[in-house]
């Protein structure tokens, strides 16, 4: 078949007249698919609620722990001295403004030529740049 027996065979279906029946069995199973889709939105959005859920309770002890195990209490005797700490020096509270420099981009003395040469001898294209 070439591409004018497709043409003239879909005008004779354009012709032709849909049954009522059919029209109307095509309206409920679309209309059958949206509602399941929404159904199924609404199950995949409560999915991941309770995954992200889950995540947070099985991530919360675990964070819990290793903040109470990081800062162990040291074990005091009565007759032991106490423990000095070093000051640390704390960094300043403001941060300088970052000043940003800006280049500029040297302008090119020539333009860009560039020259496409397609497989038809009489077509060339060129693209002018500066």
């Amino acid at each position: 078949m070439n591409e004018d027996e497709i043409r003239d065979l879909f005008r004779e279906m354009r012709e032709d007249a849909v049954p009522a029946d059919s029209l109307a069995l095509v309206r409920l199973r679309v209309e059958d698919r949206i509602r399941g889709r929404g159904r199924w939105r609404i199950a995949a959005w409560v999915m991941a609620c309770a995954v992200v859920v889950l995540a947070a309770l099985v991530v919360q002890p675990r964070t819990a722990i290793r903040r109470a195990g990081t800062a162990p209490m040291a074990a005091r005797t009565p007759d032991a001295p106490p423990i000095e700490v070093p000051q640390a020096t704390l960094p300043p509270a403001v941060r300088p403004a970052i000043q940003r420099k800006r280049r500029h981009i040297e302008a090119q003395s020539q333009p860009v030529l560039i020259r496409i040469e397609t497989p038809d001898p009489d077509v060339v294209i060129l693209l002018v740049g500066q």
